[in-house]
């Protein structure tokens, strides 16, 4: 086997492991979220769908999902390769997660702690390992592709669109 099929095979696996940490820790934190109400003035069930962090825990793992089968596909054919529109979808996912944890590391944690932003219950996984892993997958492991202006344009609008939001949707005013 010569170099370049054992880099695509590692940067396949690699990234399959990534991706199934990202999905199973971003929906087993959301879905114990809906069961569970461990903090204060936390909803229980489907109300949790209005926090800007449930959303793209949620979000980022389906955007994970789709590119799955396409590690498996690298992994057989010894080619991996991204689509453009994997590569749209999953940056969407990851600038969301990243956000998510600028957030919790500017906002959350002055105003409350380090301690509740980050390793109380589930906002371990939703704050810093999901986001940590997504901006590992993107930015290191899929590292072979580019994003337009545009694109990077329309994330921010429709991130921020959704953050506020969820802002308002919690009651928040200007």
């Amino acid at each position: 086997m010569n170099l370049h099929k054992t880099a695509f095979k590692s940067r396949c696996i690699t990234a399959l492991i990534i991706s199934s940490l990202i999905i199973v820790s971003s929906l087993v934190s959301v879905l114990f979220m809906l069961d569970t109400a461990y903090q204060h003035k936390l909803y229980l069930g489907v109300q949790n769908f209005r926090y800007y962090t449930i959303l793209t825990n949620f979000s980022l793992s389906i955007v994970v999902m789709l590119s799955v089968p396409f590690q498996i596909e690298g992994l057989r054919k010894d080619n991996y390769h991204l689509p453009r529109w994997i590569v749209n979808v999953l940056y969407f996912g990851v600038s969301d997660a990243a956000i998510t944890f600028i957030t919790a590391s500017c906002f959350i944690t002055p105003v409350l702690s380090f301690q509740e932003a980050f390793l109380t219950k589930f906002n371990f996984w939703q704050h810093f390992f999901s986001p940590v892993l997504s901006m590992i997958l993107f930015f290191l492991v899929d590292k072979d592709h580019t994003v337009s202006f545009k694109m990077s344009l329309f994330c921010f609008m429709i991130s921020s669109v959704s953050a506020f939001k969820g802002y308002y949707a919690k009651g928040g005013s200007l």
